[in-house]
């Protein structure tokens, strides 16, 4: 558009700023011995992990919630060599209902079919039982305490 469209680098930059801290507090935990796999650098580890339907947390981007016919759901980490996503069982319960919500408010970017899109903290902690589905690793999330912004410790 030749100049014509404005990004705005104060929020782009707060929220950078935001992400390379929740970036640092990862590697912090991690360092000081906290039992969190990384989606992207530890992809192998989980998928072995899912073949034994072992129950662990996960530092991982959610990026697109995807909803699997009327009360099942995925929320996918974006990347297309590592397929590892989130599962809800079934949206329609309580517990399902406030997962979907609190992805939507704290998460995942929305666009608003323009040129903005809000951005969220997209990283999160993801706690569950890893299962393998269609060749790929995921892990099974009924409710909202499945997620949070903090390590383990």
């Amino acid at each position: 558009m030749n100049g014509s469209e404005q990004r705005n680098y104060a929020n782009l930059g707060a929220w950078w700023s935001l992400r390379a801290a929740i970036i640092d507090d990862y590697r912090r935990a991690r360092a000081n011995g906290a039992t969190i796999l990384n989606s992207r650098l530890d992809y192998a580890e989980i998928a072995e992990r899912a073949r034994n339907g072992e129950e662990i947390v996960v530092f991982t981007e959610l990026a697109m919630f995807r909803r699997l016919g009327s009360r099942r759901a995925v929320i996918d980490i974006g990347s297309q060599a590592q397929p590892f996503q989130v599962f809800i069982p079934d949206i329609e319960t309580d517990e399902g209902m406030a997962l979907v919500n609190l992805a939507h408010e704290r998460y995942l970017a929305e666009d608003d079919g323009r040129t903005t899109i809000r951005a969220r903290r997209s990283y999160a902690y993801v706690q569950g039982r890893l299962q393998i589905f269609r060749d790929g690793p995921e892990i099974i999330v009924p409710g909202p305490v499945g997620i949070t912004d903090t390590p383990p410790t």
